[in-house]
């Protein structure tokens, strides 16, 4: 009987046993089957710590195989007994990477290690961007709303969204814009009605976004006055001709002021002209003073900007160091400069069109970094984050100076040689895209997480040469030294 209640207890004691065994748990969340060479790869996972002991997990996630690994990233995540924590991360794609891959992903936790894997495809994406067909305004009378109609393609059979957006400049600035989304299939006909305008040249730019792909087109076009409409009143016909007199009046006398006379091309190729038997005689004081204005490379028919200064929070800062791949010492080391030097920047979208009649877009991010103290900095340290509205492939991005982009992909690195004392230093980037006014103002500052302090060397007045005398003495001492010992060889010889 005593032999069959320890067998009973044995038993009910087995499960706890095996109870206080570590079990973790490693799942992939949501993760994408393809993947684009030279791009961002956007995955989720949870792990979690259900039996064991509270442990200080490893994470490694990489694309490749279990031996080779074409790119990889890696956390550290504490885990108390019983809790689960889900991930939202990403990794940058390497633009040799073609075909067939496998994504790993592995845990370890007291001892134990948890692998999952899935297989992708890193493949060139098509071309999903819908495509501007044909663009014209139809009415462009001053006193009615003119309408004006475009042809969008898509290169998808299966209906997707779309931003489309329509904006009317003249002069170079922004007089009516519209923004919309649609859901297109296949070729659509859009009819459009526009605001009322008065006569003048105008410019109007339809641009087509999707999946951060942006198409435009531009044309231009004009409003024409109306015309005089009932009938004119005597007091009205003679002002119109008192105007008019006055018009001649004071072009003649401006005419004369300048020297103008009559003047005839004789000679296209060779350009000479004659002015008659009296040269012109030199400009008034205040008239008729011209100057060559170069043709314009750029004609902008949309612009947003935006200007920020300051220093990112405390938590924006410790995740821009984090996302950087950051230690924990060199995380309290960017603190510090970050808390100190206050940056400046300015952000200026576009659309423009260029010398060839081609739309394009452009994003351009400057920043300044004023050294207000008497030491001078050398190799100044910023770093900056480039959202996911603005861009999601590096290779875009072009700069004035060298940059480098860390590990995650979204953070890059500029380094400053040097900033005198009492100077400020600029850099600057580019990314061929247009964003709204809005999305500009997003666009967070950047911040300077190193540099080293030099006592600038102060030379006064009349020590410069006596270093320089003292130099050339030090160099014609060591050439006398060095011909005696070498006339005492010969002298030995």
């Amino acid at each position: 009987m005593r032999k069959i209640l320890l067998l009973v207890a044995i038993a009910l004691m087995l499960p706890a046993a095996f109870g206080q065994e570590n079990s973790t748990e490693l799942t992939i969340d949501h993760i994408h089957t393809a993947a684009i060479p030279n791009a961002y790869f956007d995955f989720s996972f949870t792990v979690g710590n259900m039996a064991g002991p509270a442990c200080d997990s490893k994470v490694e996630y990489w694309l490749g195989t279990e031996e080779s690994r074409l790119v990889e990233g890696t956390d550290t995540l504490f885990l108390g007994e019983g809790t689960k924590k889900t991930i939202e991360t990403f990794l940058l794609v390497p633009a040799s990477a073609k075909g067939v891959t496998t994504f790993y992903l592995q845990m370890q936790c007291n001892g134990s290690t948890a692998l999952a894997s899935r297989t992708i495809r890193v493949e060139q994406p098509t071309d999903t961007t819908p495509k501007i067909i044909e663009l014209k305004v139809l009415k462009n009378t001053e006193d009615k709303e003119f309408d004006f109609g475009y042809t969008l393609k898509s290169y998808q059979d299966e209906a997707q969204p779309a931003r489309v957006e329509e904006v009317i400049t003249s002069e170079d600035k922004a007089v009516w814009k519209s923004e919309q989304f649609i859901s297109l299939a296949g070729t659509e006909e859009f009819a459009r009605q526009g605001p009322l305008l008065p006569p003048g040249a105008y410019t109007l730019t339809v641009l087509v976004t999707r999946d951060s792909q942006t198409s435009a087109s531009t044309t231009a076009f004009e409003i024409e006055g109306s015309g005089f409409s009932g009938n004119l009143s005597l007091s009205g016909i003679l002002s119109i001709i008192a105007i008019g007199m006055f018009s001649i009046i004071a072009s003649v006398l401006i005419f004369e002021s300048c020297g103008y006379r009559l003047i005839r091309k004789q000679d296209s190729e060779a350009g000479s002209f004659s002015l008659g038997t009296k040269p012109p005689a030199a400009p008034a004081p205040g008239l008729c003073k011209t100057e060559e204005i170069p043709e314009p490379e750029k004609n902008y028919v949309g612009l947003s900007e935006s200007e920020s200064s300051g220093m990112l929070e405390k938590e924006e800062i410790e995740k821009l160091l984090d996302d950087a791949g950051f230690s924990k010492g060199e995380k309290l080391v960017g603190m510090e400069f970050a808390h100190a030097v206050p940056v400046s920047q300015s952000v200026k979208s576009c659309i423009f069109i260029d010398k060839f009649d081609k739309a394009n877009c452009e994003t351009t991010i400057t920043v300044n970094i004023e050294n207000e103290t008497s030491n001078d900095w050398c190799d100044v340290n910023v770093l900056g984050k480039i959202p996911k509205f603005l861009s999601e492939n590096v290779s875009e991005v072009s700069a004035d100076s060298d940059l480098e982009v860390t590990k995650e992909g979204s953070i890059i690195k500029f380094v400053i040689p040097k900033i005198a004392a009492s100077e400020t230093a600029s850099i600057s980037y580019t990314i061929p895209k247009w964003v709204t006014q809005e999305k500009a103002k997003k666009v967070p500052l950047p911040a300077v997480v190193h540099f080293t302090n030099v006592k600038p060397l102060k030379v006064k007045r009349g020590e410069g040469k006596k270093l320089e005398k003292r130099e050339i003495a030090e160099k014609q001492k060591v050439h006398k030294s060095k011909g005696r010992k070498k006339q005492g060889k010969i002298q030995a010889d």
